[in-house]
């Protein structure tokens, strides 16, 4: 948690306002991961994972106050891709379930809230020999926004619109 708290700093009589991290309560996260790889024989293959994790929050019976664990979100990839002789080709799917990024907007006490994200991504490269390689690469081809929002949906926090990136190139090992 970030807590603000006044303090007397370095036995200084004056007082400051300090705002920094601080343990919390105690929880347990469980989870479990699953993935799967396979390469058939003409080159071609994919990779496939997920990850679901929770949390068992406990909260002091006599308390009126609970807390909420930062960033626990599921996700999913999946991954094709083509590797023979010279040639390699990758196309991927990554997957981030909505989860609570922030429990406190340092502004309201509000908490900031993740929207489930999904990129598209794609990358080929070819080795001219050894040592020198071309490549070509896109990243979030399909221009996904990521969209973080207040204790409810409809209270838009922000909007990052990164677009795609893409990249050509030569790669060479000395």
């Amino acid at each position: 948690d970030v807590v603000t708290t006044t303090e007397e700093l370095n036995g200084q009589s004056e007082l400051y306002t300090v705002t920094r991290p601080q343990n919390g309560e105690s929880a347990r996260i469980t989870g479990y991961e699953i993935a799967l790889t396979h390469v058939f024989e003409n080159g071609f293959g994919f990779t496939a994972n997920a990850t679901v994790v929770d949390s068992n929050v406990k909260v002091d019976a006599n308390s009126t106050q609970s807390f909420a664990l930062e960033g626990l979100g599921d996700s999913q990839n999946l991954i094709l891709f083509y590797e023979q002789d010279n040639w390699q080709a990758r196309v991927a799917f990554n997957n981030r379930e909505g989860f609570l990024r922030q429990l406190d907007n340092g502004f309201n006490g509000e908490p900031i809230n993740t929207e489930t994200f999904g990129q598209w991504d794609i990358s080929a490269s070819y080795d001219i020999n050894e040592n020198i390689s071309v490549f070509v690469e896109g990243i979030n081809i399909t221009e996904e926004e990521l969209v973080q929002t207040g204790r409810f949906a409809n209270q838009i926090y922000s909007v990052e619109d990164n677009g795609s990136r893409y990249a050509v190139g030569l790669r060479g090992k000395f």
